[in-house]
């Protein structure tokens, strides 16, 4: 059964000059390509903070005091906070990249009326995407017509069962990354790139995890103990 809106009778796509406009407005359809990190330089920058020079202090100053059993200990902390650290960040690099796999290198969208398979980077907000069994959804797409298409959105929802879609639905929408498993349908672009709902998983799986590990809540609580016996000390 094919399900079609009133929409998609208008719609005859954007025209190549309206398509180059919006692709400068609103920028390529890709997910954020973070810069790659040597696996070293995460690790040195964990021990980038005012606590840690604390208690490099404190370890320097057991080492002078002869205190090697509190130099050792204090020592090892910071080198597993610094391992933890340095592989919850890596994970998240790697994840962040691992989703780029997801893109889909080519589309088929309807440019001045007539069907054109292009780079899917150059697909913008507004373009008429046309989806089939078998292809992954290169935008987020609002479905102008549907007919029998379901859709494998587990990437999104952790449902492993495809869903079916219908354009006559109330959210009538497709994500970005998921796989067209039935049927086929066209759908409009609603947002590109970062703009996606894969996008800004991507971005926050990219950026540095503003939560922190129980260890080092426990580090600022003992390098705070230390630096208030170093004050009373001088």
């Amino acid at each position: 059964m094919t399900v079609t809106t009133p929409q998609a009778c208008e719609a005859a796509g954007l025209s190549e000059a309206e398509a180059a406009e919006r692709l400068e407005r609103f920028g390529p359809n890709t997910l954020p390509q973070p810069r790659p990190t040597p696996l070293i330089a995460i690790f040195l920058r964990q021990f980038l903070s005012p606590l840690i020079y604390i208690l490099l202090a404190a370890a320097v100053i057991s080492l002078v005091l002869s205190d090697i059993k509190d130099a050792i200990f204090i020592g090892a902390v910071l080198l597993l906070n610094g391992i933890i650290g340095a592989g919850q960040e890596y994970s998240a690099s790697r994840a962040a990249a691992s989703l780029r796999s997801l893109e889909e290198p080519h589309a088929t969208v309807l440019r001045d009326g007539m069907a054109r398979q292009i780079d899917a980077r150059r697909i913008v907000p507004g373009d008429v995407v046309l989806l089939e069994a078998g292809v992954r959804v290169p935008a987020d797409l609002a479905l102008l017509e549907s007919e029998d298409l379901s859709c494998d959105e587990s990437l999104l929802t952790g449902e492993s069962a495809p869903v079916k879609k219908a354009a006559g639905a109330k959210e009538p929408m497709v994500f970005a990354g998921t796989m067209i498993t039935r049927g086929r349908g066209r759908g409009l672009a609603k947002a590109t790139g970062t703009a996606t709902a894969l996008g800004r998983i991507a971005d926050q799986i990219g950026r540095r995890s503003v939560s922190r590990p129980p260890l080092m809540i426990r580090l600022e609580r003992f390098s705070r103990m230390i630096a208030r016996v170093m004050s009373e000390s001088w």
